[in-house]
């Protein structure tokens, strides 16, 4: 009997030592559990904050730096414009005409894009010639703006056929010329200048500044294309006739859809 109750005092106390083993290796492990928790804490907390240090640098250092870089640009091109780069010139020039970067000059802008312009660079002629016409930093002479145009122009500047053909077309600085304006519309409109190819079909629309033959053979042409089906060819010959075209009213009034 007494060898059964050791034997119990015996297992029993195995099992409580057992028991306080397994109890202290889950506290561990609950604790392990909670340092690595905390690590991932502080962790993220940490990333968070860095981030944000970065991102106020960051902020910080691009308005720096986007201040010094225009600052830096500026002095760049008063140097290389000062040694004669026309490019520079011109940027230059522009700089001072739209106030960008520096205080709106008209004066100075006219000055730098004269400098590019006598060089030859074709869109300095164009801007000088903007300024005559004007008036802007200089004196407004429509004629001299067209001298610049014509320069420009023929380069192949686009802007420049297009804006000199609006003089010819009224007789701005030079005399009235609709034949000059066509041509140099269509210069303009066959490189895609929308301007150039609206005010071209006008004027063709009108029968100014080309043959009155060539304007009727494009209206036959027009309504045989809309005869057949070509939505494309009646829009045309209805944008024509309203712009007060004869040949094409009529060509509208005779239309017969072909089956």
């Amino acid at each position: 009997m007494l060898a059964k109750v050791d034997r119990c005092v015996f297992f029993f106390l195995q099992l409580t030592t057992i028991s306080g083993a397994v109890s202290k290796i889950i506290r561990a492990k609950e604790i392990e559990k909670m340092k690595k928790h905390l690590v991932v804490v502080l962790s993220a907390f940490l990333v968070l904050i860095t981030s944000r240090m970065l991102i106020a640098e960051d902020r910080e250092g691009s308005t720096g730096s986007g201040k010094n870089d225009n600052v830096t640009t500026v002095a760049k091109l008063r140097d290389e414009a000062g040694k004669g780069d026309a490019k520079a010139q011109n940027n230059l020039g522009a700089m001072y005409d739209d106030g960008r970067d520096v205080a709106k000059d008209e004066a100075e802008a006219a000055h730098w894009y004269r400098k590019a312009a006598d060089q030859g660079l074709a869109e300095a002629q164009y801007n000088l010639g903007l300024m005559y016409a004007d008036g802007a930093g200089v004196t407004k002479d429509e004629a001299e703006a067209v001298r610049w145009y014509k320069k420009a122009a023929n380069q192949g500047h686009t802007d420049a056929e297009y804006t000199l053909a609006l003089m010819y077309i009224s007789g701005r600085g030079v005399a009235k010329d609709d034949y000059e304006a066509t041509r140099l519309l269509r210069k303009a409109a066959e490189k895609g200048d929308k301007d150039a190819e609206y005010e071209l079909n006008a004027m063709y629309s009108q029968g100014r500044g080309v043959p009155k033959s060539e304007i009727d053979e494009a209206v036959r042409w027009l309504k045989e294309a809309a005869e057949l089906g070509d939505a494309d060819a009646l829009a045309k010959l209805k944008q024509i006739a309203e712009q007060g075209n004869v040949e094409a009213q009529k060509a509208l009034l005779a239309l017969k859809p072909k089956k």
